[in-house]
């Protein structure tokens, strides 16, 4: 089910940006229109461009499964939002920000995500760029679940990324609107992760380093993971 969840927002936050970019190209053509001849990348540099860079799932504590256990872990799904612009034609720079909140049988937990990155082109040509881009996520949680009458446990949990992405930046000038694009990337990240547990005065956390790639094992990482779209204005 969880999956599937993060499966479903992914797909919406990518149509959405779809259906924004029909409505504005309806009303008036940007300066990104004015790409010079086969190449749509030219007519975006010194633009701004709003998008969805995927999820981020941030590790959150959990109620641990016996005593003098670690804490558990939950996850918290924080769809990041952002922009890019590009400060010339091989070097530009991504801001963006998630957050994700839910509440489950009284245990509420929420997760903050700040996301920045360095595109650098590799090469263009006609509608494709082809990009390289080191970046970084840092991510933050927290939250609380009952233990009884007037009695809670506190939740948190940390996640630092940092590696690069590889891959392809496709703009729809072959449709007559290279102002979308849509980006596919593959990359490596070292994950530094840590969630805890406090209950009566008592913390239990644990921590965890891994390094990997975006695409995870699971059937739906090439679409949250490695499929973003942006639009630019």
């Amino acid at each position: 089910m969880a999956r599937s969840l993060v499966f479903l927002s992914s797909v919406l936050a990518a149509s959405s940006v779809v259906l924004v970019a029909t409505a504005a190209s309806a009303q008036t053509a940007p300066a990104a229109a004015t790409a010079a001849e086969g190449n749509d990348h030219d007519g975006v540099v010194g633009h701004f461009a709003v998008g969805y860079f995927g999820i981020s799932q941030l590790p959150v504590g959990a109620a641990p499964t016996g005593a003098n256990q670690p804490a558990g872990q939950g996850i918290v799904n924080a769809p990041v939002i952002g922009a890019r612009y590009w400060i010339t034609p091989k070097l530009g720079i991504d801001g963006g920000i998630g957050f994700g909140y839910q509440d489950t049988s009284g245990a509420s937990t929420w997760g903050l995500a700040i996301h920045g990155g360095v595109p650098i082109a590799l090469g263009t040509s006609h509608h494709f760029t082809f990009e390289l881009t080191p970046e970084a996520t840092l991510g933050f949680s927290g939250g609380s679940t009952p233990l009884g009458v007037n009695q809670s446990a506190s939740l948190s949990g940390f996640r630092l990324d940092l590696g690069a992405k590889i891959g392809a930046e496709l703009q729809f000038g072959f449709i007559g609107i290279p102002q979308l694009s849509l980006q596919a990337n593959v990359g490596v990240y070292l994950q530094q992760e840590a969630w805890g547990y406090t209950a009566a005065g008592t913390t239990t956390s644990t921590t965890a380093t891994t390094l990997s790639t975006s695409v995870g094992s699971n059937p739906w990482a090439i679409f949250t993971d490695t499929v973003s779209a942006l639009y630019y204005f």
